[in-house]
């Protein structure tokens, strides 16, 4: 049997920051995030003609609530995620 890894204290204190929600698809996620006042943004190569900022350079701490969504190397986010989102980054 292997060892639980053990959370050091910023890990320990990300976990009390989070929260996760099952929804069934990425319409409804998308809808309760809108619903609950969250600016989205998402990251993907593939977006063309978006406002875009560079990941690591933008300063996110302006947000109170603040979703990223992950596009895939291959296919980047979804097209309604991105449609959805303030920004691409």
């Amino acid at each position: 049997m292997r060892n639980k890894p053990k959370l050091n204290a910023f890990s320990a204190s990300a976990i009390k920051l989070s929260f996760i929600k099952k929804v069934s698809g990425a319409e409804s996620c998308l809808a309760h995030l809108e619903k609950n006042g969250f600016v989205s943004i998402v990251t993907s190569p593939h977006a063309k003609r978006r406002k875009n900022v560079v990941l690591h350079e933008a300063d996110y701490t302006q947000y109170k609530k603040l979703a990223v969504g992950f596009g895939n190397e291959g296919i980047g986010i979804s097209p309604l995620a991105l449609q959805r989102s303030q920004f691409c980054a």
